[in-house]
């Protein structure tokens, strides 16, 4: 086509808009443990003013054998199951290992799941055990209840379309006193 003044008109070019850059996802990792060092920080003052709670209570000073027994006691250690410090520990620890948290105590028909836990395409059902020594922990899953941790990591997949061809893997956090907290990937190794 030509103009009035006999020159060829050039055609324009669709007008595109720039679809908008995606934030980091960089972002989604740090923010993720700086809530979960929140979280922590919060409940370990929890626990820590229930140590103090029972020290007061006893009073017998704060001697060492004092806070030896307050702090191997039973209800101390209940106090702690039953805030879940051990599996925000756990969950701290394993995002600084490149795991992504998907939820904690998931209740299914199967099992209740500690820890659901991603990382590539591998989805990790994590049971977290405290108890005195890793072959302790490790005992304490009995078979019945890895095929039910199984059952439900499979049903936890099938349910969310973006989890259905991830393989499904049972892992182990075991928190011991005094030492830092051990992740074994596939822990039973498939039994």
């Amino acid at each position: 086509m030509t103009s009035e003044t006999g020159s060829a008109e050039t055609p324009l070019a669709p007008l595109v808009a720039d679809a908008p850059a995606k934030p980091p996802r960089v972002w989604k990792f740090w923010g993720t443990l700086l809530w979960g060092i929140v979280i922590f920080v919060a409940m370990f003052c929890g626990q820590i003013a229930v140590v103090a709670f029972f020290l007061i209570k006893q009073g017998n000073g704060l001697d060492l054998d004092t806070m030896k027994g307050v702090m191997g006691g039973g209800l101390t250690i209940s106090l702690s199951v039953v805030a879940g410090l051990p599996a925000v520990l756990a969950a701290i620890w394993l995002m600084a290992r490149g795991y992504r948290i998907l939820g904690f105590r998931l209740k299914t028909r199967q099992a209740e799941v500690d820890l659901l836990a991603l990382r590539g395409r591998v989805l990790a059902v994590v049971e977290v055990k405290r108890r005195m020594s890793l072959d302790v922990a490790l005992e304490t899953v009995t078979s019945d209840q890895r095929d039910r941790l199984r059952r439900a990591g499979l049903a936890l997949a099938a349910g969310r379309p973006a989890l259905r061809d991830c393989s499904v893997r049972l892992d182990l956090v075991a928190l011991a006193p005094g030492r830092l907290p051990m992740h074994i990937p596939d822990a039973w190794k498939g039994a």
